[in-house]
């Protein structure tokens, strides 16, 4: 049986093949409990792969393929060819600008907007 590389997660964003058509990494379970990895092709209708017999990376925002991330040690796309994580690694160590922005306090317009309109119901 082979070992399951650490970076693989469910619902990973990926590139399969020389045409990068978009999928999607998921963790399966079989019928009889076991579990194991498959590519969904996001297209109509899809198609289901096997990660260990097609060439694939992590989707990024780029044209460079990055032959492995520093953390998950899985090949990337990159907008800069010496990249040192892929995108989903940075977000996991940094964050992302999503959650910045909710964490900082409700501007005093906003919070005007919201009580007019809760007084309009």
């Amino acid at each position: 049986m082979s070992t399951v590389p650490d970076g693989y997660r469910h619902g990973l964003r990926v590139r399969v093949g020389p045409a990068r058509k978009a999928g999607v990494l998921l963790e399966c379970t079989g019928r009889d409990g076991s579990t194991f990895w498959r590519i969904r092709l996001q297209g109509v209708p899809s198609e289901w792969l096997s990660p260990h017999v097609v060439p694939w990376v992590i989707d990024g925002a780029g044209p460079y393929v990055v032959a492995a991330c520093r953390d998950c040690d899985l090949p990337f796309l990159a907008a800069d060819p010496t990249a040192p994580q892929c995108d989903r690694c940075h977000a996991e160590a940094f964050g992302t600008t999503t959650e910045r922005l909710q964490e900082q306090p409700i501007g005093e317009r906003a919070d005007r907007v919201a009580r007019r309109w809760r007084r309009g119901r």
